[in-house]
């Protein structure tokens, strides 16, 4: 398992993977670690149209979901819409996580603008689009991130999950925790 984590990080270019029993395990673990640095954030945006898997582990860790509407251009979330709900809740937010559906790849510079702008954290579920790139990066390498390897999508181990993670202290998190 480390050498399959440590190949699958490397080809998508994160620093850390961690292999779990399925994508459902990953956005739980993720869902786990934000519950824990998240002290009065308890708010997840997620998108309207998502996977029950993307958002039941941020209710069961005790998040109040709030789905904005999406983009018929990416299948992400609606840009102006998610800027609009930020302005006024940035201090509530614990996490933006939007969905990469049927492999469409939302606009991580704009991801990537929120967290600078606003202070709020963006994780991605790329269940559907594990091998999809952004300005020839891998997606998967921008964001810590979820995907599956479920039967039926890009990769597949029977059942299992990755996460993919850029902070040494997010991935000793995920570690520790999939026991």
């Amino acid at each position: 398992v480390k050498n399959f984590e440590k190949k699958f990080a490397n080809y998508v270019g994160s620093k850390y993977a961690v292999f779990v029993s399925s994508g459902s395990t990953a956005n739980d673990l993720i869902a786990q670690y934000y519950k824990s640095i998240s002290e009065e954030r308890n708010i997840v945006v997620l998108p309207s149209t998502t996977w029950q898997t993307s958002c039941s582990p941020w209710i069961k860790n005790g998040f109040s979901p709030h789905f904005i509407d999406i983009s018929l251009d990416d299948f992400s979330i609606d840009k102006d819409k998610l800027i609009k709900f930020i302005k006024k809740n940035h201090k509530k937010i614990a996490c933006i996580f939007p969905t990469s559906l049927i492999g469409f790849c939302p606009d991580f510079d704009f991801y990537k603008k929120i967290e600078k702008d606003y202070n709020v954290k963006v994780a991605f579920d790329n269940c559907e689009n594990t091998f999809g790139e952004f300005e020839e990066k891998n997606i998967s390498s921008f964001f810590t991130s979820s995907t599956s390897t479920y039967f039926g999508h890009q990769i597949q181990s029977i059942e299992g999950g990755f996460i993919f993670t850029n902070s040494e202290e997010e991935y000793k998190f995920f570690l520790i925790n999939r026991n």
